[in-house]
């Protein structure tokens, strides 16, 4: 399948100029997000994040307010992992229909004539 070849009119050589970009770039997003979804972040247990990310807090006499504050960022912490793989996959499944519907249009554009 030659994409550019001299027989081609010019509006078939941008088309495919374009289709390839579009391709590419839906390449680079799929490895991407498959990466981010195959290996995501290492999680923190509670111990772990009160330990990095609550050490800020001020011990006043409100030590009760002060755990359930970190709890509830834990929880939004956890939280927002999920929802950064979900993305990250429906991101993956998007790329992968994009590869395939250019894909598809490019070998039918460019098919040999028998």
């Amino acid at each position: 399948m030659n994409l550019f070849c001299e027989k081609k009119n010019i509006f078939l050589k941008i088309m495919n100029g374009l289709f390839l970009i579009w391709l590419i770039t839906a390449l680079i997003i799929l490895f991407a997000n498959v990466i981010n979804v195959l290996m995501p972040d290492p999680s923190l247990n509670y111990e772990e994040f009160k330990a990095t990310n609550c050490h800020y807090m001020i011990k006043e006499a409100n030590e009760e307010d002060d755990e359930e504050e970190c709890l509830r960022q834990y929880d939004i912490s956890k939280m927002n992992r999920r929802i950064n793989l979900y993305h990250n996959t429906r991101n993956s499944l998007i790329a992968l229909g994009n590869i395939i519907i250019i894909g598809s249009t490019m070998i039918f554009l460019n098919k040999k004539e028998k």
